[in-house]
C-alpha cells in the first residue's frame, strides 16, 4: 500500500469515527431530554406541517392544480400539482433540468409534457414527440386549452383530474363526480368500445365491461413494457361473440373479451383469454423489473420462459353467419357470404349452401317449397349444408386455411379440410342433417338463429420484414396506429347479449321473400296458362276430371292462396258433378253430358 492510500485511508476511517462519536452525542442528548422536552419538540414539528398544509389547501383553492385519480377511491385525491405562472414541465427526474412536476415508470419521458398558464388559461402540449399523453380519452397531439375537471393520462397509468378554481366551464359530457371508473371508461369510447351506466345493460354486457375496463390499464401496461424491452409485440383488447369464439365455448351466452397480441416484424397473431394474459402480464412485469435491476440473463433467455413469446398457431380469420330462415319454407340458401372480422373488417367471401334435402343428400327442388312453415310440423326433416370454397383477402394465410361449425346442439364441432398454398381454397365438404320430426323449437331455431363458420388461417415462423426490423417497437406501434386511427375511429365494438350481423340476417330475409316470390309467380303462371289452355279447347274436350287433377298438380305446395283456389276447384266439380246426377235422374237421359252445364262455370276462369 502506498503512502498515498494509506493516508486516504486513514482520512475515510477518522471521518467514520467522527460521524459515529456525533451520533452517539446526539442520541445521549435525546436520552437527557424529558418526556415534556420531546413532546413539546413533536408538538411543534406536528403544528408547523398542519400550518404548511393549510397554507398549500389554501394556495390550491386560488391555483389551477391537478389531483391524483386512483382505482381505489381512498388513494384518489391524495397527490395535487399546483400549476404556476409560465411553463411547468412534467418529466423524469433525471432529465437534463429538473421537472416542475416528477414522474416515474413506464413510457414517461424526461419532459414528457408541458403546462402553460397565461392568466387565467392553463394549455397542455406534449414534451417531446411521441410521449404518450391523453386528455380525456384522446391522444395529445398539439397545444389543448384545459378546462374544470379534465381528465389527463401520462403515461400508461399517472391519471390525473385537472381542477379550475376559477372557470368552473366543463367540457361536454363530464359529470359533476369525476372518479377512476369514469376516466376509463371514455379510454374505452376513444377506443371504439361502447359503453353505458350499469342499468342500461344486462349481466351479460355488464360483467364484458367490467372486463374490458379491467383489462384495458392492464395491456397499455404490457405494450410499455414491450416498447422498453424491444419486444417487437403489440396488444389489444378485443370483444368476440361466443358463437365466434375460438376456444370452443359457442353457445354460450354473451360476449368474450380476449386479448390479441401481434407480431410486429411479421404479422402473426395470437388471441389470449383473459386468465392467460393476466397470467403473463406477472411474468412480463418481472422481466421488466429483472431489466431494471441489469440482469444479464435476460439477454440469454430461452424463448419458451419469455412471456412475450408463443409458438405459431392457427388463428381465426373471421366469421360468416348462415341464416336459415329459408329452411322453414323449404327453400335452399345460395349466396355469397361476407366474412369479418372482429372489427366487422372485410376480411373475404365464403361460398355456402344450406337446403332441403332428402335422407341421400339429394336437393328436393323448388316442388319442397311451403309458404306456411307450420305445414312441416311433425314430419321428418333433412338439410344439406356444403361448403363449397372461399376467398381470402389477406396474402398471410396462403400457407393454410380451414373452416369449422357446430349445428345447435352439437358438442363437437365440424371441420373441413386444410387447403394448402391457396387464397381461393375449395373445401368441397357437405353433410347431411336429420331432424327425426319437426317441432315448433325447430321452426324458431330456423326463423331466429343461424350457423356460425368460423374461417382459420395457418401461421408459421415466417422470415421478418428486413425494413421493419431497423425500427424500434415503440417506432413499429406509431405507425401501426397511424395507419389504423382512421378505422378505430369509425368502429363501434357493442357490448351485447348475441353479436348478430344484422344486415345479413335482413339480406337473407330479403333473399327467402324474393325466393318465395319467385316461386309464387312460377306457380301462378303455371295455373294461368292450364286455365288458358283449356279454356282455348273445343266444349267437348272440357272434361273436369283432367283438369282437376292439372290445376291441382301445380296448386298444392305452392302456398295458402294457392290450394285455396284449388279447395274451390274441387268443391265446384263436386256440385257440377251432383247436379249431373239429379238432371240424369230427372230426364232419365243418360246421354246429357254434365261437361256442357259447366262449360262456362268459375272453374274455368278462377284465374
Amino acid at each position: 500500500m502506498t503512502p498515498e492510500e494509506a493516508a486516504a485511508m486513514r482520512k475515510q476511517m477518522e471521518e467514520e469515527i467522527r460521524a459515529q462519536l456525533e451520533a452517539n452525542m446526539s442520541a445521549m442528548a435525546d436520552m437527557q431530554m424529558s418526556g415534556e422536552e420531546r413532546t413539546a419538540i413533536a408538538q411543534q414539528q406536528f403544528n408547523e406541517e398542519q400550518l404548511k398544509l393549510l397554507e398549500k389547501e389554501k394556495e390550491k383553492d386560488n391555483t389551477p392544480h391537478i389531483t391524483n385519480l386512483n382505482e381505489d377511491n381512498a388513494l384518489s385525491g391524495v397527490i395535487h400539482h399546483l400549476i404556476q405562472p409560465g411553463e411547468n414541465v412534467v418529466g423524469r427526474k433525471d432529465g437534463e433540468t429538473v421537472p416542475t412536476i416528477c414522474l416515474s415508470g413506464l413510457s414517461i419521458q424526461k419532459s414528457h409534457a408541458i403546462f402553460v398558464r397565461e392568466g387565467e388559461v392553463v394549455v397542455v402540449k406534449p414534451g417531446i414527440v411521441g410521449a404518450k399523453t391523453k386528455v380525456n380519452g384522446q391522444t395529445l397531439n398539439g397545444d389543448r386549452t384545459l378546462m374544470h375537471k379534465d381528465r389527463i393520462l401520462f403515461g400508461s397509468n399517472h391519471m390525473y383530474i385537472y381542477y379550475d378554481p376559477v372557470n368552473k366551464e366543463t367540457a361536454e359530457g363530464t359529470p359533476e363526480q369525476v372518479d377512476w371508473e369514469f376516466a376509463q371508461k371514455e379510454i374505452a369510447q376513444a377506443k371504439g368500445f361502447q359503453t353505458g351506466a350499469d342499468g342500461q345493460l344486462s349481466k351479460e354486457q355488464q360483467l364484458a365491461q367490467e372486463q374490458v375496463l379491467e383489462l384495458l390499464p392492464m395491456v397499455s401496461e404490457s405494450n410499455a413494457i414491450s416498447e422498453e424491452l424491444n419486444k417487437h409485440k403489440s396488444f389489444e383488447v378485443i370483444l368476440i361473440s361466443s358463437a365466434a369464439n375460438p376456444f370452443g365455448h359457442q353457445g354460450a351466452k354473451g360476449t368474450n373479451v380476449m386479448v390479441k397480441m401481434k407480431n410486429l416484424l411479421n404479422g402473426n397473431t395470437w388471441l389470449w383469454e383473459r386468465g392467460k394474459f393476466m397470467n403473463r402480464r406477472y411474468l412480463m412485469q418481472d422481466m421488466y423489473q429483472r431489466h431494471l435491476d441489469g440482469d444479464e440473463t435476460l439477454k440469454d433467455m430461452p424463448e419458451e420462459e419469455d412471456p412475450f413469446w408463443d409458438p405459431p398457431c392457427d388463428v381465426l380469420i373471421g366469421t360468416s353467419n348462415a341464416f336459415l330462415q329459408a329452411l322453414a319454407y323449404g327453400i335452399d340458401m345460395d349466396d355469397p357470404i361476407l366474412v369479418t372480422d372482429y372489427k366487422g373488417e372485410d376480411q373475404g367471401q365464403m361460398f355456402i349452401t344450406i337446403s332441403p334435402c332428402d335422407e341421400s343428400g339429394k336437393c328436393m327442388g323448388e316442388e319442397y317449397f311451403v309458404e306456411d312453415s307450420s305445414e312441416l310440423l311433425g314430419k321428418p326433416y333433412f338439410y344439406k349444408v356444403t361448403v363449397k370454397s372461399c376467398e381470402i383477402r389477406d396474402s398471410r394465410f396462403n400457407v393454410g386455411s380451414y373452416i369449422t361449425y357446430k349445428i345447435d346442439g352439437e358438442e363437437i364441432e365440424t371441420k373441413t379440410p386444410v387447403v394448402k398454398e391457396s387464397l381461393s381454397p375449395a373445401f368441397n365438404h357437405s353433410r347431411v342433417i336429420k331432424i327425426d320430426s319437426v317441432t315448433q323449437e325447430t321452426l324458431e331455431f330456423f326463423e331466429n338463429s343461424c350457423i356460425t363458420f368460423l374461417l382459420y388461417g395457418c401461421q408459421e415462423n415466417r422470415d421478418s420484414d428486413v425494413k421493419l426490423m431497423k425500427l424500434t417497437t415503440k417506432e413499429l406501434r406509431q405507425r401501426e396506429e397511424t395507419s389504423g386511427q382512421v378505422k378505430t375511429n369509425s368502429l363501434t365494438r357493442q357490448l351485447t347479449k348475441n353479436v348478430v350481423d344484422e344486415s345479413a340476417a335482413l339480406k337473407t330475409e330479403i333473399l327467402v321473400l324474393k325466393r318465395r316470390n319467385d316461386i309464387l309467380t312460377k306457380k301462378e303462371k303455371r295455373i294461368q296458362g292450364i286455365v288458358t289452355e283449356w279454356g282455348k279447347k273445343p266444349p267437348e274436350e272440357q272434361q273436369f276430371e283432367p283438369y282437376h287433377r292439372a290445376i291441382s298438380a301445380a296448386a298444392f305446395n305452392t302456398g295458402t292462396m294457392l290450394k285455396s283456389a284449388a279447395t274451390v276447384i274441387t268443391q265446384v266439380i263436386k256440385a257440377q258433378k251432383l247436379v249431373g246426377a239429379m238432371t240424369t235422374a230427372v230426364n232419365g237421359d243418360s246421354s246429357t253430358p254434365i261437361v256442357s252445364k259447366a262449360a262456362g262455370s268459375k272453374a274455368c276462369t278462377v284465374m
